[in-house]
């Protein structure tokens, strides 16, 4: 009979007691599934910001290689200019010499001055009024040296 009457007792508190923790655990698995896809959202929306930094980073490293490569090319094209350049100033200073040493015993006296014929073959040479030198065929233009080098012949 006490058994009976504890159990009556008991049971009149214990069942509220029993709902309301199954109402909070109810309660608690409803606001973890909802923070859990909250989170998933944001991780989706993460990893598509992220594929699409991969994406920029790889054309940025593009780019930069490729500048690189341009900027290469272009201090090797200036070493060849100054290469050139030098070559060129060491065959004028040659040119220079050869051309004193030319007028060096010429007669210089007077407004009728006249150069041996040597410094006029020397400033001549390479230019239009050399006579050896190998002329490119006119070109469409009808001037030296814009002739076309593909091998099509133009029909006049």
């Amino acid at each position: 009979m006490i058994l009976d009457t504890l159990k009556a007792k008991l049971s009149a508190y214990a069942i509220p007691v029993i709902i309301s923790l199954l109402g909070v655990a109810g309660l608690s698995f409803w606001w973890l599934w909802y923070d859990r896809q909250q989170l998933l959202e944001e991780n989706a929306h993460l990893s598509q910001a992220m594929a699409q930094a991969k994406v920029t980073n790889e054309q940025n490293l593009s780019q930069i290689a490729q500048l690189q490569a341009d900027i290469r090319w272009r201090d090797q094209q200036a070493l060849i200019r100054s290469e050139r350049e030098r070559n060129l100033n060491e065959q004028l200073a040659q040119t220079e010499a050869e051309l004193k040493e030319l007028v060096r015993d010429a007669p210089c006296s007077g407004p009728e001055y006249v150069w041996p014929d040597a410094v006029y073959e020397r400033m001549r040479s390479g230019t239009v009024a050399d006579p050896n030198r190998v002329r490119e065929r006119a070109g469409p233009s009808g001037l030296p040296g814009t002739a076309d080098t593909s091998g099509a012949t133009s029909a006049d």
